[in-house]
């Protein structure tokens, strides 16, 4: 019969006295796992709760944001490489067809220069066409293929030069100026209605109040306290007239002379 002392007794009444228990575990295979026991419920809350504030979550976490946003960005990558792949392809193609579009071209130049009785004229771009009024197939194969490829390149150097125009000094200095001007002209629209309500709102009764048998204060008084409101107030009035004026010339402002002026 099998006798157990009196430690390892203890460590089994231990092991049962605690009644709440949680584990740590990691997700890699072959990591070790960690058994953990409190008291009470509340104990064992508050080390859960420090547990997933603790740095190592918070770096899990962020591994795991920075593994989405890379598997985003090889996604983007591997499309942006079929689609380069495709372009490339429909590039390819095109030269092809225009080598044997050229070549065909070719032949045809010297069938016409064998045949001197068939009148012949020169195209606009140079080549040499027969006098008739239909077009033959080759011709308007050409003429498609040669529309088309300049189309493309015409859109792909407009594309290029906005894009050189966006990145340029110029156009990040003609940004901060916009903004600069709008908010001008927000901040004149602004005073100049306060500058109205003051005016019409205190100013006015108060010199009218100022004129009645009991004035609650004198002229003087009206005009120390509301010195130059009205003059202000007609002052930017024409300044923002000026200003809105100007800006129906939009994008091409010149506002030094309406600075000069005041």
């Amino acid at each position: 019969m099998a006798t157990v002392d009196a430690a390892e007794l203890k460590n089994i009444f231990l092991l049962f006295s605690f009644q709440y228990i949680f584990q740590i575990s990691y997700r890699k295979e072959g990591s070790r796992m960690y058994e953990l026991k409190a008291e009470t419920e509340q104990e064992c809350n508050n080390w859960v709760q420090a547990i997933d504030a603790a740095s190592f979550s918070k770096m899990v976490l962020q591994k795991e944001e920075l593994e989405q946003k890379h598997l985003h960005l090889v996604q983007i990558v591997e499309s942006e490489k079929t689609a380069k792949w495709q372009y490339t392809q429909q590039c390819e193609e095109l030269t092809v067809e225009i080598k044997k579009l050229r070549a065909e071209l070719c032949t045809l130049k010297k069938e016409w220069r064998l045949t001197p009785s068939r009148p012949m004229i020169l195209a606009s771009d140079g080549t040499p066409a027969l006098a008739t009024s239909e077009e033959s197939e080759e011709i308007k194969k050409i003429k498609k293929v040669q529309s088309f490829f300049r189309g493309w390149l015409c859109r792909r150097r407009w594309k290029q030069i906005v894009a050189e125009y966006i990145s340029s000094p110029h156009a990040e200095n003609m940004r901060k100026r916009n903004s600069l001007v709008f908010r001008m002209v927000e901040s004149e629209e602004e005073y100049v209605e306060q500058l109205q309500l003051l005016v019409s709102c205190f100013l006015r009764p108060f010199k009218m109040a100022a004129s009645s048998q009991k004035p609650p204060c004198t002229h003087d008084e009206v005009s120390s306290i509301f010195l130059n409101s009205e003059t202000l107030m007609f002052l930017h009035q024409i300044f923002l007239k000026g200003l809105t004026a100007r800006m129906e010339s939009w994008p091409t402002l010149v506002l030094g002379s309406l600075s000069i002026r005041f």
